[in-house]
């Protein structure tokens, strides 16, 4: 079961209830459930599918909650990184699960993990695109060439109907040294 269905079913039930109050703003399970859905069709415009490998770099704000359910919504893998993490430690956690975009969050005011992570995903060969998470989820990027969620959701349908996923029963080859059979 994708775990994007327990969104959508509370976004059905109880679309104005609030999902999450962040820098004393309320936001409902409806509002980030559309924005997820448009945020996945954005993803599905821009070539990514089903089992694509995607990465988030942002502390928990309402983008981030956006941007993993929509990943989610796809049928898409999300790798949720450590918000701690060097441009060394990013840059090879990114090689290492062959990720192929990332999400970072623009903190351009705060820490500079958006300029760490556009350097980061300019030298994975593997991760082709990246956006940014920007504190107001519908705000553009402040970075000239990198788009943000915004840019994703653009003309993007609030519904969609979220991706079966089937869980492996059995660990990937990478982890049988650690899982013998």
């Amino acid at each position: 079961m994708n775990p994007a269905t327990f969104l959508d079913a509370s976004a059905r039930r109880c679309p104005d209830a609030t999902l999450v109050i962040y820098d004393g703003k309320s936001y409902t399970y409806g509002q980030i459930h559309g924005w997820a859905s448009q945020v996945a069709h954005g993803l599905w415009a821009a070539g990514f599918r089903k089992g694509d490998r995607i990465a988030l770099w942002c502390p928990n704000r309402p983008g981030f909650i956006v941007a993993y359910y929509s990943i989610l919504k796809l049928g898409a893998v999300a790798l949720v990184l450590g918000t701690g993490l060097k441009k060394r430690d990013l840059v090879q956690q990114l090689r290492d699960a062959d990720i192929q975009a990332l999400f970072s969050f623009d903190s351009s005011w705060d820490s500079g993990m958006a300029e760490i992570g556009i350097e980061a995903a300019s030298e994975v060969e593997s991760c082709r695109r990246h956006w940014i998470i920007p504190r107001d989820v519908s705000a553009r990027s402040s970075f000239l060439d990198v788009p943000s969620l915004c840019d994703l959701m653009k003309g993007q349908s609030t519904e969609l109907e979220t991706a079966a996923v089937r869980v492996a029963r059995k660990p990937s080859k990478s982890l049988t040294a650690i899982w013998p059979r």
